[in-house]
């Protein structure tokens, strides 16, 4: 199936992004094209991007899915190898062409737009599960993007948020975009459009869109060990690493009262990654 490409605005931030995106799909510094399904299913399992994203959507079977902001489409690949009909929406160009190619490779039927998640009410489908893994805080309008996203579900639909970054409450947006200036590799900058929201404003994304029964889900990076970060001090390294541990101990324990108020708290003070999900 061909790429339908939609003509949409774009702003320098966006531009720029798209364009250091770019180079890093042609590099092969993101995607492989030439991949076989075993391969690839077990490459995506192994990665710790991915962890969440696998778990909040290991019940997705024969569901019609939009994925937004798919970069080279792994989530997507994965969502079709998985018996589901998907969508694909990608603002960037080239990323979509290598998705179209290794669909074709791994005899996938997805649908691919070239378009981003505030311009994608030319999709004429309606679907079961709408996706925006790390992608939502890419939107120059997430509000426009979540609004977007409500009118395309069914009635009983629902809305993953996987993996957005959540800014803690002893930080600033202004000391965020102050970081993003000064070690763009620490946030995995593309140049552009890199933004950061606190846990209620992606509640009120949904609840704005006019989405009911919104819970959140903790990361399940918690379920690993940190990786090592050699520009953190040894001493911030050692404190990430316990704090991930008392995280894996409050989500393995929050049925006991004192916990599940304890993590309740944290996850509402933006102290905790999590995932949002939400029904239309």
């Amino acid at each position: 199936m061909p790429i339908t490409i939609i003509d949409f605005p774009k702003t320098e931030g966006l531009k720029k992004e798209l364009e250091v995106y770019d180079e890093y799909v042609k590099k092969g510094v993101i995607e492989n094209i030439d991949v076989e399904e075993k391969t690839f299913l077990q490459d995506i399992k192994r990665e710790s991007f991915y962890d969440s994203f696998i778990k909040e959507t290991s019940n997705l079977r024969k569901k019609r899915v939009l994925d937004i902001g798919v970069g080279g489409g792994r989530t997507s690949i994965y969502l079709a190898l998985m018996g589901n009909d998907v969508t694909a929406v990608e603002p960037s160009l080239y990323p979509c062409q290598v998705l179209d190619q290794k669909a074709k490779k791994l005899d996938l039927d997805i649908n691919i737009y070239n378009t981003s998640a505030e311009f994608m009410d030319c999709i004429s489908l309606n679907f079961d599960v709408i996706i925006f893994h790390s992608s939502l805080h890419h939107c120059e309008s997430p509000q426009t993007a979540v609004n977007n996203a409500y009118n395309k579900l069914n009635k009983g639909g629902v809305i993953l948020l996987i993996s957005e970054p959540i800014l803690r409450f002893y930080h600033t947006k202004k000391w965020f975009y102050e970081e993003l200036e000064r070690n763009p590799e620490r946030f995995n900058h593309y140049g552009g459009n890199e933004n950061i929201y606190r846990f209620r404003e992606y509640v009120s994304f949904l609840q704005y869109a006019g989405f009911s029964s919104i819970k959140e889900h903790p990361s399940n990076l918690y379920m690993r060990d940190p990786s090592i970060n050699n520009s953190m001090p040894l001493i911030l390294n050692l404190l990430k690493k316990i704090y991930f541990r008392c995280v894996k101990f409050f989500v393995a324990n929050k049925d006991i009262i004192i916990i599940k108020y304890l993590y309740f708290l944290l996850a509402r003070l933006s102290m905790i990654d999590c995932s949002f999900i939400a029904k239309k």
